[in-house]
């Protein structure tokens, strides 16, 4: 579920850290990361049973300045979960690398593979 997601890879690597309340908040948002950006501090906290202050803390130390901040991170997330992905085979030498393709010389990323 982490893979290309760096707030659940943050999440996961500060979850030793976190206090029994935060680690509720961190099993949520793992759990239901694409509904939390649909919801309130508040309703965060009721379905994770804690605090407000607590989801507040917990995003402020897994480095964000608050709920708000964490929640854009994690909207980001979903939407371009590999915005740092680098392909690693350049466009002039794709044929080398995949023989099976069918593509002509002009051709751009329509070609199939199969």
């Amino acid at each position: 579920m982490t893979r290309g997601r760096p707030l659940f890879s943050n999440i996961k690597s500060h979850y030793p850290t976190l206090h029994a309340a935060e680690q509720k908040v961190a099993d949520y948002i793992l759990e239901h990361g694409d509904d939390v950006t649909k919801i309130t501090v508040t309703e965060l906290a009721e379905r994770s049973q804690v605090s407000d202050a607590t989801v507040v803390r917990f995003c402020q130390k897994i480095g964000y300045k608050g709920f708000y901040q964490m929640k854009i991170a994690l909207a980001q997330d979903i939407v371009h979960p590999m915005s740092k992905f680098q392909p690693s085979v350049s466009q002039d030498k794709i044929g080398e690398s995949y023989p099976n393709l069918e593509c002509g010389p002009g051709d751009k990323p329509a070609c199939i593979v199969y």
